[in-house]
């Protein structure tokens, strides 16, 4: 009896743009993005950093390298144990413990503040964590559909980051198979705000093109056409930071 074996080839786009607030007050863009490939592990994570946060472009950056370093090296273990407690709470005391011995001792903590998305995949599995606003799209076959969507506080424009007194518990961990086609879309809230109708819940036509340029063209080529399009469009439909991360993953047998 003959065993299909799957194979997966991957392509990613990336793009950070700085809001049109950030450009009058001579602030640097708070979102920060970031991707790391090792032995058929991809790893794609996005952080957004808090507004009212004075540090918090430089927590974003730590943020995302430090979870994509600990999922590089605990991948397995995060998915066998994903359900159990010790899972987020490694996570985020991680990020913290970062941010800790960086920063200057008159600093607090809450001063690095952002939130966290991300995606890893490795063969057949993957897993994902939201914590805070902006969102996670999945596309497979011809729609796409919000597999995560932004969780607010009080107010629509508060939210929650790993600095948050209930981080641990906000954090949402899901795993799964990829046994078909996928792309996974992250998006800092700015984005989210230009590329979903909430009234009609769907993703726009923006997204749709996106993904399908990512799928033909050449991955730097269509990270710089995107990012064209953020720019030329979406800056008159936000005055907030601007990032968005596609991984794109082919299954052939």
């Amino acid at each position: 009896m003959e065993i299909a074996i799957n194979k997966y080839s991957y392509k990613r786009t990336y793009s950070e743009v700085r809001g049109y607030l950030h450009i009058r007050n001579n602030l640097p863009c708070q979102d920060k993005t970031y991707y790391l490939k090792n032995n058929g592990l991809h790893i794609m994570v996005l952080a957004d950093g808090a507004g009212s946060a004075k540090h918090s472009d430089v927590g974003a950056k730590e943020a995302v390298k430090c979870v994509a370093n600990h999922i590089n090296d605990s991948f397995d273990n995060i998915f066998k144990n994903l359900n159990k407690k010790f899972i987020k709470d490694r996570m985020i005391q991680l990020i913290v413990k970062r941010i800790e011995k960086i920063k200057p001792k008159r600093n607090s903590v809450k001063d690095y503040a952002s939130t966290l998305l991300f995606i890893a995949t490795h063969k057949d599995k993957y897993i994902l964590g939201h914590l805070g606003d902006g969102a996670i799209g999945l596309k497979r076959g011809k729609k796409i559909r919000l597999l995560s969507a932004p969780e607010n506080g009080e107010t629509e424009n508060s939210t929650f980051f790993y600095t948050s007194d209930s981080a641990v518990n906000r954090l949402r961990l899901k795993k799964g198979v990829l046994n078909q086609d996928s792309t996974f879309v992250l998006m800092s809230d700015g984005s989210f705000e230009c590329i979903y109708d909430k009234q009609s819940q769907k993703f726009t036509n923006a997204l749709y093109s996106f993904i399908d340029w990512t799928k033909k063209e050449d991955e730097k080529k269509v990270s710089a056409a995107i990012l064209k399009n953020i720019k030329n469009h979406f800056t008159e439909k936000t005055t907030d930071d601007i990032s968005l991360s596609i991984l794109d993953i082919n299954v052939s047998k």
